[in-house]
């Protein structure tokens, strides 16, 4: 994956999927990324994700972050799914952060 062409093609993928073209993938991107990979993804699932490689904790993930998420994906070594409990936690608290960005 360190190869320039290899880079170019993933900087493309990443600039894809970042709709508001801010640099950045959050949570509800990454979860419409992954969805197209899978169509079983849970957005508990993906919190996990972005807990996992959101490594300044920003709640976003940079480029250098999803290189190593697109990694782990294509090497088969990321999380396994929530149970419905968790997904339950994980999405009350994805409409609460969708509310709050709506009253500002």
């Amino acid at each position: 994956m360190n190869e320039p062409a290899d880079l170019k093609k993933l900087a493309e993928l990443f600039n894809e999927f970042d709709e508001d073209k801010n640099r950045t993938l959050d949570t509800n991107e990454v979860y419409k990324a992954l969805k197209q990979v899978d169509e079983d993804t849970t957005i508990g699932w993906v919190y996990k994700m972005m807990d996992k490689f959101d490594k300044n904790r920003d709640e976003r993930i940079s480029f250098n972050e999803f290189k190593e998420l697109y990694k782990q994906i294509t090497e088969g070594e990321v999380l396994d799914y929530d149970s419905d409990e968790e997904e339950k936690k994980h999405e009350k608290k994805l409409l609460k952060k969708q509310r709050q960005n709506y009253n500002k």
